[in-house]
């Protein structure tokens, strides 16, 4: 029987993983699925495809905010295929201290590249035990300046860049591989800093 690529067992793990929300919030008094629930629900799964989950942190800045950058793959031990998740610090949280502010960060990273990986759709679940309740952390984004979006003529830079570093390659793979690896997909829609950060991927393969 034919070995499986690993973009097959990937496609096999986003199809049938079941991964039900197995976390209580206690302050809001609503169930969601946390970091944990999803590697517990997949590690089955990467034990009989044979492949390995590696789970990567790493601090950064944008503009004068904190972020958590979690980055996950899958590997055979040949092939490799990551995405990412990015999660901000609060500038406070009551009953917190910084250590578990930035855990609390890191933990959310986490659960957005799982789910960029996985294709886990979480966009609507609130996180975990907090002050506010779902509704208001839902509207708190909307209460900062939100980050541009690029104009069509960063778009069509952005494209140009895209067919160059495509030549003589499998266009299709480059564009998976780089959603993947900068966690989101590429579009006229994406802001400023989602555009620099796929730009500086795309140049990584030239």
């Amino acid at each position: 029987m034919e070995e499986k690529s690993l973009a097959s067992k990937l496609l096999f793990i986003q199809s049938e993983l079941k991964c039900p929300k197995g976390s209580f919030n206690s302050f809001g008094k609503f169930y969601f699925r946390s970091t944990e629930d999803i590697l517990e629900g997949v590690k089955p799964m990467l034990r009989d495809l044979g492949v390995l989950l590696l789970i990567d942190y790493e601090p950064i800045m944008v503009d004068s905010w904190h972020y958590a950058k979690c980055t996950v793959a899958i590997t055979d031990g040949e092939q490799t295929i990551a995405a990412h998740g990015y999660a901000r610090e609060p500038e406070a949280k009551k009953g917190a201290d910084e250590s578990q502010i930035t855990g609390m960060a890191f933990s959310y990273a986490a659960k957005r590249a799982l789910g960029n990986l996985f294709l886990i759709d979480d966009t609507k679940d609130a996180d975990a035990d907090g002050e506010q309740k779902p509704q208001q952390r839902q509207q708190q984004p909307q209460q900062r300046q939100q980050p541009q979006k690029i104009n069509d003529e960063q778009w069509s830079k952005f494209m140009a860049l895209f067919e160059k570093v495509a030549q003589g390659k499998d266009r299709d793979a480059l564009w998976f591989a780089m959603s993947g690896n900068v966690g989101f997909q590429p579009s006229k829609d994406m802001t400023v800093p989602m555009c620099a950060a796929a730009v500086k991927w795309l140049h990584s393969q030239e």
